[in-house]
């Protein structure tokens, strides 16, 4: 475009950049210096906040979002993102003391983490937008440094929050866990779009921008450079896989290190193994348990009474947690005691007595019901507990307590209880059971493998009982990171500029599930369709008895 007069014409400025083109290709010079740059010979400005130093490849992070104004910073969970975001607007502070910041969240819960982050390294102001519509009215109007909200206060405040950003110069964001905004179909993408318009720096910031889907990779890249992509069709076609009936395979892609090499132009990535001298060690282990002849003998019964693989799936990951999670008289008709022994459990009390005796432990479980049991088996160890109904002050002192008193060794984790933490003081993390999403397990050890932990080591400990769906599931999951790997890496077989996809990759959520029950594909086929009548069934009652309903 710059060589060609008459396409200079037509095409020139590129949208988000303005001035001459010598200063523009300058600046784009830059960004291409900062990214080839080793971090470890940057000079990092030692009074860039008043209470904390960057390390080098944060402050890289900063250079890269200063020059580049509109990035994905695909960093690692707890490599300091959060500072990286504070060292950026002290920077841009430094030549325009009155830009503001606004910071958007995926959740209320993750509003205070940033919060006390802002308060232990800077002395901005800060204004955490929550409460009623009429309080939170009031709070837009804040002339804080920095303010905080939610993806969903933006969506039902946009105008409000809008408003702020023009009054109060807020020109800056931090779009913290921006997969919250990976869909550009929902209410949630447009209403940040509409924002988008009014920022002159948008940092996402996201370790695993890429989860299930490249969609969810250009939905988050078109917020930052619209052109780049390309239209979606253009860009599907691209880098998508097809079925034969025209379905796009998500979990695949083709052409990644093409990919790879255009998103690079806004996404700046650095992994924990990136920076292995600056964390400590991750040990990981499994240890296999055999199941108990009850387990043994529920799991056969199971299997010859349940048609619908979902349910099935669900009631034989409870079963290789506690037998007590299943509700088998009244659901199934099946008279067995459920009181007998559990190898998980004889496992964690073995684990707490001996190797972990002393030690500070996270105990990961994805479900409620089993961490009450957990609570009650392991009371003489004191647990902490951090799940989904844990009140946001007592989910602080749960912090502290783990964190300050030598005392609570043992806390116990949920899916969403451990959204934010930082537990650096944990030596071990043991995954009571696992779950189907890689980056959700990476996340939940990242909860004290990050910057700040001062052991040596962690140890990640799965328990799995040996030949259940449990086994099946990590089988599945060891394959399921490679396209992210392949796009935002630059790792595996995937890089293949063709077409061709390794077939271990190529499986739908539909056949992952088969291959985790261990089912026929004839009984799996079967037990969908018994699973659509069924669905079919239930709609049709219900419209039945709430005709207001139907109409």
């Amino acid at each position: 475009v710059v060589n060609d007069p008459e396409l200079k014409a037509d095409y020139w400025p590129p949208e988000g950049l303005t001035g001459d083109i010598e200063t523009a290709l300058r600046a784009l010079e830059d960004v291409e210096r900062i990214q080839a740059l080793d971090y470890k010979e940057l000079v990092v400005p030692q009074d860039l906040l008043p209470r904390g130093v960057l390390r080098g490849y944060q402050y890289q992070g900063v250079l890269f979002a200063e020059a580049k104004r509109r990035v994905l910073m695909a960093y690692d969970i707890g490599v300091g993102k959060t500072i990286l975001s504070l060292g950026l607007l002290a920077k841009l502070k430094q030549t325009r003391p009155g830009t503001r910041a606004l910071v958007v969240c995926n959740k209320p819960l993750k509003m205070h983490p940033w919060h006390e982050e802002i308060k232990k390294f800077t002395n901005f102001t800060v204004q955490v937008c929550d409460g009623s519509p009429a309080e939170r009215a009031i709070q837009y109007k804040s002339l804080a440094d920095i303010l905080i909200v939610t993806y969903d206060y933006l969506r039902i405040d946009l105008t409000a929050i809008i408003r702020s950003a023009q009054q109060a110069n807020r020109t800056v964001c931090f779009a913290d866990e921006s997969s919250a905004i990976k869909n550009m179909d929902t209410q949630r993408w447009k209403a940040f779009d509409k924002l988008n318009k009014h920022l002159t720096h948008l940092v996402m910031l996201n370790g695993t921008p890429l989860e299930n889907s490249i969609e969810e990779l250009y939905s988050q890249v078109r917020l930052l450079d619209p052109n780049l992509l390309g239209k979606r069709n253009s860009f599907l076609y691209n880098y998508g896989v097809y079925d034969g009936n025209g379905g796009l395979q998500k979990r695949l892609v083709k052409n990644a290190a093409q990919l790879r090499k255009v998103v690079s132009r806004v996404l700046l990535r650095v992994t924990k193994a990136q920076i292995t001298d600056e964390l400590p060690d991750l040990i990981q282990s499994i240890i296999y348990l055999e199941p108990s002849d009850q387990q043994a003998n529920l799991a056969k019964a199971l299997d010859r009474c349940i048609d619908n693989p979902l349910e099935a799936f669900t009631r034989l990951q409870q079963l290789a947690d506690d037998p007590q999670l299943v509700d088998w008289n009244d659901a199934y008709g099946i008279k067995l005691p459920v009181d007998g022994p559990n190898p998980k459990l004889d496992k964690i009390n073995e684990l707490l007595a001996g190797d972990l005796s002393g030690r500070k432990v996270i105990l990961f479980t994805k479900y409620a019901t089993m961490d009450r049991i957990l609570l009650d088996e392991l009371a003489e160890y004191q647990p902490l507990l951090i799940d989904g109904s844990v009140k946001a002050a007592d989910r602080a002192e749960a912090i502290r307590a783990f964190q300050s008193d030598p005392d609570r060794q043992l806390i116990i984790l949920t899916t969403a209880g451990a959204k934010g933490l930082n537990l650096t003081k944990a030596e071990f993390v043991v995954f009571y059971d696992i779950v189907f999403n890689p980056k959700l397990i990476e996340q939940i050890w990242g909860r004290a493998h990050r910057i700040g932990n001062e052991s040596k080591s962690i140890g990640v400990i799965f328990l799995l009982i040996e030949g259940s769906v449990e086994e099946r599931m990590w089988e599945i999951v060891e394959t399921k990171t490679k396209v992210s790997d392949a796009v935002i890496e630059g790792k595996g077989e995937l890089l293949k500029d063709d077409d061709f996809v390794d077939d271990q990759v190529d499986r739908s959520p539909s056949e992952e599930l088969r291959l985790a029950l261990g089912w026929t594909k004839e009984r799996f086929e079967h037990g969908k369709e018994l699973m659509k009548r069924s669905q079919a069934a239930g709609r049709a009652a219900k419209n039945v008895a709430n005709p207001i309903d139907t109409a």
